[in-house]
């Protein structure tokens, strides 16, 4: 389990944190600032008291990927990188270059997800191109040319031409075997025009 808190002082300035361990890492911060070291955070605790501190859990996640997309909205939410706001001390350019590994994980562990979910709903209608109708729009060519429309629920392209635009044929999709980079890009905005 992943823990998002926040710090919150009498001043409305805030740290965001993640951890393990919510009493471990609140003990840890604690006594930091007792042995003096020095940071803005711990120089904070050291001159607002413990007893005027709020500790606040934000937010629970099973995923590490997930909490640490999470950690970064809730600090760029916030602004807690900004001195007129909050504590956090590395600024996110300085934060996101430092962690760029977890960063890449993140973004292809959310990658993978989506295609496997794409990858098990197309199998399951037996077509070649499936393509996601819903409210976030986001267009993908993805591995293995297949294309994919990535939203909130996967339709095929059939179901698209009945309820979306019947001009647009089926076969025009299926009878190409192999699609060029060209063809994708034209199919691609053909349909995302017609369902914007």
């Amino acid at each position: 389990m992943f823990f998002i808190y926040a710090i919150i002082f009498p001043n409305k300035k805030k740290y965001i944190g993640l951890t393990t361990d919510f009493k471990q890492r609140k003990y840890t911060h604690i006594n930091n600032a007792h042995k003096g070291v020095n940071n803005p955070l711990y120089n904070a605790i050291r001159d607002w008291g413990i007893k005027n501190l709020k500790w606040e859990i934000l937010e629970q996640l099973e995923s590490r990927s997930e909490a640490f997309i999470k950690e970064l909205d809730y600090i760029k939410t916030f602004d807690t990188t900004s001195t007129t706001y909050g504590y956090n001390t590395k600024g996110l350019k300085n934060f996101e270059r430092t962690n760029n590994r977890k960063i890449r994980e993140v973004i292809n562990a959310r990658t993978e997800k989506v295609y496997s979910s794409v990858k098990a709903s197309c199998k399951a209608t037996n077509e070649k191109y499936c393509v996601a109708i819903g409210s976030t729009r986001r267009k993908t060519v993805t591995k293995n040319g297949n294309l994919f429309i990535y939203v909130d629920e996967w339709i095929t392209l059939s179901e698209i031409d009945k309820k979306y635009f019947k001009a647009i044929s089926e076969e025009k999709y299926t009878t190409q075997k192999r699609l060029s980079e060209q063809r994708k890009k034209e199919i691609y905005e053909e349909i995302f025009q017609k369902i914007m």
